[in-house]
């Protein structure tokens, strides 16, 4: 079998136009007299078992108090211990202390093998260091993440208060060990769980209960007395703050004297249930009167009210936000007992950011129909007015219909006058569409009606549903027949929107181009993409899952020469089924797909994969890689006259604490729509890259990360980041650049679609005129 190697970086970008950037990174550094890391081996006599690292632990913990005078605050590794050292303060001598733990007599000795070489013990020492030193001020972990209380932001007309923190991580980078901090926000309630129940069992005609069980189960709450947090598994309606438990005498305490003897508080009301959070070790219960919600619910998120204050709140600027990432370092510096804590380690942390230059990519052109096109706006990656216009490739409507509700008749002619508009706009060559009407908004009335209508020849059909804001009770049922038994792209509006004169012109706008990239056209296309020099299959996947579900994997791939046009391959695993486990079946069907297009399979396969952590992505080596280059064997079997294709495997993560900084003579302002970074904060011995695609409404941009696991392909790098940019302008639910390149986005609304239209059975099956197809059926 194969081992496959990880990528190493062919080379540095060099091109686009340097510009000079911080970075929200730190390095360390040994304090002033101390030249190394020293590592020691540990020796106990009697013996301790290595496998008893426990025993060993605390065995040392009892020496600690003889031993840091001597060497400083150390970092124990089972084995062996690292501590910041001088070059000429004798550190090269063994060290022997006694101690007895547990009634036994024990000898230490400290044997000195040399200088910490290894970047990764290296990122272990200063990882120990500042966990010991971060762990002294007062600040109330959540999750991974660190906020202060005492700077709370509260929002009392939303019954709501924001604690204000900091994420970080410690990383070998290029330019050493740092870490990278950035500011974070954590919303609390005000009000009690207990307050929240009782809101919910007054409304009228709820469901009280199953309405509990969905506000709690999954959420996680701080506890008002300790400061704790807990997921919350379970809600138990059978017991109350007056239920009994064992306590460690052996006797029965009910939870209200347990509270008020153990944490002096007194519960007010005994007609409340219990909430269970369970640990790897016991089951813990919570009385909800001392509890508060943590996090975004769903309606809160739907209150756009809400989200603007939380907004205004939270959003920090550029200038403002790497002050506030810097703050943390400075907290700890001026605070006695952490600056203590800091000496004891002989270590220092650079108060001032990373700088380093990045380099601006060139968004490019954009390819309409006609011969047209146009250069991006590199000012703020839109180009909306830009593309109303003849699309790159529109193929006639023939063959459509419009589904609507009888009493919005009114609606529908208003849309259609509007429609009549925007085709004329498109130059769309389209026959006038089918009208039905529905009788009513039950689901039953619909499905007769479209089971009545459709078949695998129609192209296209709108459906305007009852609805307002992203939401229609018909929704999920439509797509779920769509998806399974009638396989014909469907295209929703919602009657709300309709209702709404101002506005509805660009909606419309919108629609066209989605209609039209849902029946196999495309509306426009990049200029001068990389890669385009022999046959290139650009893939995207992702994964969807939900918790005690079925998983689906959402896999799409270009069949052509302008990565637009792309076959689709959903598949929805079982329960416990390995998310990514029919990769090789889809990569099997993309090339042949390809193969019959262009008449050659492609030379080179390049795969944007989503929905990975740093921690999984070595996992891709030895499972989805492999998978993909069984498929390559098995056409190649088939094929003897192929090419095997290189191959080209990048993580795409969007998820991450850092954040970059436009240098302009000391003012810090966002950097320009296509920054890279591939110097000073990447992976040493690998090959990864920042790229800032999509410009900040508010506040400091985000980039997205790129990590290139795998790549025999031979291309330079400038190539592959160039790419990975360029793709974040042909998402065509979006006339401009998105996060995430857009096959990556079409794989996630791929996966998406399928995963959330699931019910008591599963997700439907995807209908087998979708694997032929080469429509974006799913937008």
């Amino acid at each position: 079998m194969e081992i496959l190697q990880p990528a190493i970086r062919p080379n540095y970008c060099q091109l686009g136009t340097p510009i000079p950037l911080y970075g929200n990174f730190f390095k360390f550094n040994l304090a002033a007299g101390t030249d190394i890391i020293q590592k020691y081996a540990v020796f106990f006599n009697p013996d301790i078992a290595a496998s008893l690292g426990k025993h060993r632990e605390k065995v040392l913990r009892k020496a600690s108090a003889q031993i840091v005078p001597v060497i400083g605050k150390y970092v124990f590794a089972n084995t062996a211990i690292y501590a910041a050292q001088s070059n000429s303060g004798g550190g090269d001598a063994s060290q022997t202390y006694t101690v007895n733990y547990d009634n036994t007599d024990y000898t230490i000795t400290l044997q000195p093998v040399g200088r910490v070489e290894s970047q990764e013990e290296t990122r272990h020492f200063y990882n120990k260091f500042f966990n010991s030193v971060q762990g002294k001020l007062s600040l109330v972990m959540i999750g991974r993440k660190f906020y202060n209380p005492d700077r709370a932001i509260d929002l009392p007309q939303h019954k709501m208060s924001i604690w204000p923190g900091y994420a970080s991580s410690i990383g070998s980078y290029e330019g050493g060990v740092m870490i990278n901090i950035d500011i974070s926000h954590r919303c609390l309630r005000t009000i009690t769980l207990y307050d929240q129940i009782m809101e919910l069992r007054n409304k009228p005609n709820t469901d009280f209960r199953q309405a509990v069980m969905k506000l709690l189960i999954g959420a996680i709450v701080l506890t008002l007395y300790n400061k704790k947090n807990y997921r919350i598994d379970d809600i138990d309606w059978d017991s109350s703050p007056l239920s009994t438990f064992a306590d460690k005498a052996g006797g029965q305490c009910s939870y209200k004297e347990y509270y008020e003897r153990r944490w002096q508080k007194p519960i007010a009301h005994d007609d409340q249930p219990l909430l269970l959070s369970k640990t790897k070790t016991l089951d813990c219960y919570l009385i909800p009167e001392f509890c508060v919600m943590t996090g975004l619910t769903d309606e809160i998120r739907a209150d756009f009210n809400i989200m603007k204050d939380m907004a205004n709140a939270t959003k920090k600027e550029p200038q403002s936000r790497l002050q506030e990432s810097g703050g943390l370092i400075k907290a700890l510096k001026d605070n006695p007992r952490t600056n203590a804590e800091i000496n004891e380690w002989r270590v220092n942390i650079t108060p001032d950011p990373a700088g380093f230059d990045g380099y601006v990519l060139p968004a490019g052109n954009i390819m309409m129909g006609g011969g047209n096109s146009f250069k991006i706006n590199e000012q703020n990656g839109s180009f909306d007015r830009d593309v109303q216009n003849t699309m790159f490739q529109q193929p006639p409507l023939d063959r459509w219909g419009i589904f609507y509700c009888e009493n919005d008749k009114r609606l529908i002619d208003q849309f259609m006058t509007v429609m009549q508009q925007v085709i004329g706009t498109y130059k769309v060559n389209c026959q006038k569409p089918a009208m039905f009407g529905v009788k009513s908004d039950r689901w039953n009335d619909w499905d007769q009606k479209l089971k009545e209508s459709l078949n695998p020849q129609v192209q296209m059909i709108v459906c305007v549903l009852p609805g307002q804001r992203g939401k229609s009770r018909l929704y999920d049922d439509l797509k779920r027949l769509t998806f399974s038994q009638l396989p014909v792209p469907s295209q929703c509006i919602l009657n709300g929107t309709l209702k709404k004169d101002k506005g509805l012109r660009s909606v419309v706008n919108k629609v066209m181009m989605q209609i039209n990239a849902k029946a196999g056209g495309i509306p426009w296309a990049m200029q001068g993409l990389p890669l385009t020099d022999q046959p290139t299959m650009i893939v995207g996947i992702d994964v969807f899952t939900k918790r005690g579900s079925h998983s689906v994997l959402g896999f799409c791939a270009t069949t052509d020469s302008n990565f637009g046009r792309y076959v689709s391959c959903p598949k929805v695993n079982n329960p416990g089924e390995e998310p990514a486990a029919k990769i090789a079946e889809c990569t099997y069907q993309a090339l042949s797909q390809f193969k019959a297009e262009n008449g050659i399979f492609p030379r080179r396969v390049c795969v944007f994969r989503d929905g990975v952590s740093d921690s999984q992505i070595k996992v891709l080596l030895n499972g989805e890689i492999p998978q993909m280059k069984q498929a390559f064997k098995r056409l190649k079997d088939e094929n003897p006259q192929m090419d095997e294709p290189k191959l080209i495997f990048i993580v795409v993560n969007k998820r991450i604490n850092a954040r970059f900084y436009h240098n302009q003579g000391g003012r810090i302002n966002n950097p320009p729509l296509g920054t890279c970074i591939d110097r000073m904060v990447i992976d040493k011995s690998g090959y990864d890259f920042y790229v800032m695609p999509a410009k900040a409404t508010q506040g400091a941009m985000t980039p997205t990360y790129f990590t290139v696991v795998y790549d025999n392909s031979g291309a330079r790098a400038e190539e592959v980041e160039q790419l990975a940019y360029r793709l974040c302008y042909s998402y065509y639910n979006w006339s401009g650049s998105i996060r995430v390149p857009a096959p990556c986005q079409y794989a996630h609304k791929l996966a998406y679609q399928y995963g959330e239209r699931a019910n008591q059975q599963g997700p439907p099956i995807p209908h087998q005129h979708w694997q032929n197809t080469r429509s974006l059926y799913f937008l």
